[in-house]
């Protein structure tokens, strides 16, 4: 599908004019944040549990939630990054991938490897707005 100028502007033309008009709002938030119930708590009780990740190639592997930890941020925002670690040892490149848990559902995450090549784990890193 061949996206023209005007089609682009005509669709994300009101979300703009929201961002705009109301900066406090989560319009951007809200559109792009899993719904996890509150950021890094709502992924913390979900440690141990596995993720289904979808390669490019449509292939899928199973990822745990190993750890989540905690950032130093900004009073309006929450940082803090995700750990998983791969049940069959290739850790897919660094990219952005479909991801599909049973209690928090479909979302996407840009992962990148942690470590060297030994490593078997992978990284994603949030900074949110605070409700």
């Amino acid at each position: 599908m061949k996206v023209t100028r005007k089609g682009f502007i005509a669709s994300v033309g009101p979300a703009l004019v929201a961002a705009v008009a109301l900066p406090s709002s989560r319009v951007f938030a809200d559109a792009l944040i899993p719904r996890t119930g509150t950021g890094a708590a709502g992924f913390a009780e979900h440690v141990g549990s596995s993720f289904e990740l979808t390669r490019a190639d449509g292939t899928r592997a199973a990822i745990v939630l190993r750890d989540v930890v905690a950032r130093e941020s900004h009073p309006g925002t929450e940082q803090f990054s995700l750990m998983f670690t791969t049940s069959h040892g290739a850790v897919p490149p660094q990219g952005t991938y479909a991801m599909r848990h049973a209690a928090l559902g479909s979302l996407a995450m840009f992962l990148a490897p942690l470590g060297g090549a030994r490593s078997n784990g992978l990284r994603a890193d949030f900074n949110r707005l605070k409700a």
